[in-house]
């Protein structure tokens, strides 16, 4: 072994052994949620390794990478197995980046709506750029995408909850006046258990919903609500018809059709 072959084997081998170490600890800040340690490991990682292979080559030159292989006949099976490894590898981190980002800790420092859409476009181009299957991108978009329906659905859902629950406060009060009494305090009463069941009505199923349902729930609990005034419905159909343009969207394309809308939405999200 000449002295230059010895150096280029060494060079290869601290590169590849730093590069797999830093995919390892990648993976391992996925698992303890920490997405920006990650990010910066795996990357890393990936570039230690591809410098391990960078001598290769004769030539590059330019954006198009023009290079001509020394040895095609023997490296190619390596390259082809080494590629189609790297691809599961990028489509495993990518899903499951989107689902510790959307998935975990929604009640403790989970993050934003416009933070996880970022990070949900990020692992796209990722994912589009290996020729990832559409059905792999699918599987890894729909948690984020879920996630942001059940933020929309309820940030357009709770002014309409707080009118319900406010008439049913000032019916509970009219009810307990002296003056209510018999067939007038049991009418009040029965639209008051009327109010408490639509306000009670958990959605504990809400995560089974598929994309294309929340725009047809979010119309449900509008034509359910009681005791809603005609000008308090058609201001909550006009809402709710934006909000179900966005949803049947996001169902769609697993994107967001208006940034502007889901900002404010994030405003509203977040108060």
């Amino acid at each position: 072994m000449t002295a230059r072959s010895f150096q280029v084997a060494l060079v290869d081998g601290a590169l590849t052994i730093f590069g797999v170490a830093l995919l390892g600890f990648g993976l391992w800040a996925v698992w303890r949620e920490n997405l920006g340690l990650a990010g910066t490991a795996l990357g890393g990682g990936l570039i230690l390794v591809f410098g391990a292979t960078i001598h290769r080559f004769e030539s590059l030159k330019g954006l198009g990478m023009e290079a001509k292989t020394r040895k095609l006949d023997e490296t190619i099976d390596k390259a082809e197995v080494a590629l189609s490894k790297l691809k599961e590898l990028t489509e495993l981190v990518g899903a499951n980046l989107i689902k510790l980002s959307s998935s975990i800790g929604r009640f403790s420092g989970a993050p934003s709506i416009m933070k996880a859409y970022t990070l949900s476009r990020q692992v796209k181009k990722t994912l589009d750029g290996i020729n990832a299957d559409r059905s792999v991108i699918q599987e890894a978009l729909e948690p984020w995408a879920k996630i942001a329906a059940v933020d929309l659905f309820f940030s357009e859902h709770e002014p309409l909850r707080r009118i319900v629950d406010q008439k049913r406060q000032d019916l509970s009060r009219a009810a307990a006046q002296p003056a209510a009494a018999g067939a007038e305090a049991a009418a009040l009463m029965s639209r008051v258990r009327e109010m408490e069941s639509y306000l009670a009505k958990h959605f504990t199923e809400i995560q089974t919903w598929q994309l294309d349902q929340f725009s047809d729930r979010l119309f449900d609990r509008l034509n359910t609500a009681p005791e809603l005034k005609e000008d308090q419905r058609r201001l909550f159909d006009v809402a709710f018809r934006r909000a179900a343009e966005q949803l049947d969207a996001l169902a769609r394309t697993l994107d967001f059709a208006d940034l502007a809308y889901w900002r404010a939405v994030k405003r509203a999200h977040e108060q």
